[in-house]
C-alpha cells in the first residue's frame, strides 16, 4: 500500500502545482485588466472569486461525494483515490 500511497502523493504534488500555476496565471491577467480599467466590476468580483479559490486551496480540504448502488465499490474507488484504505469494505 506504501507504493499506491506515495504514487497517489505524486499525483496529487502534479496536479497541485499546475492548478496554483493557472491561478497564479489567471491572477495575473485579473490584476492587469484592473489596472488598465479600475472600474471594471467583473474583473475586480473575478479578483475576489480567486482570492477565495486560493483560500481555500490553501486550506487543503475538500469534499467529495460519491453516490452508487449499494455494493457498487464505492469504498474501494475512496480508498484508491487516497491511496490508503480509510474506508471499511464489505463483501
Amino acid at each position: 500500500m506504501e507504493k499506491a500511497t506515495a504514487e497517489g502523493q505524486r499525483r496529487f504534488d502534479v496536479v497541485r502545482d499546475e492548478i496554483r500555476r493557472i491561478h497564479d496565471e489567471l491572477s495575473e491577467v485579473v490584476a492587469d485588466e484592473i489596472d488598465r480599467d479600475r472600474e471594471n466590476a467583473v474583473m475586480l468580483r473575478a479578483s475576489g472569486e480567486l482570492d477565495k479559490i486560493k483560500d481555500k486551496w490553501a486550506q487543503r480540504t475538500f469534499r467529495l461525494a460519491v453516490f452508487a448502488l449499494v455494493k457498487s465499490g464505492k469504498s474501494s474507488l475512496v480508498n484508491a483515490l487516497l491511496g490508503d484504505q480509510y474506508l471499511e469494505l464489505y463483501s
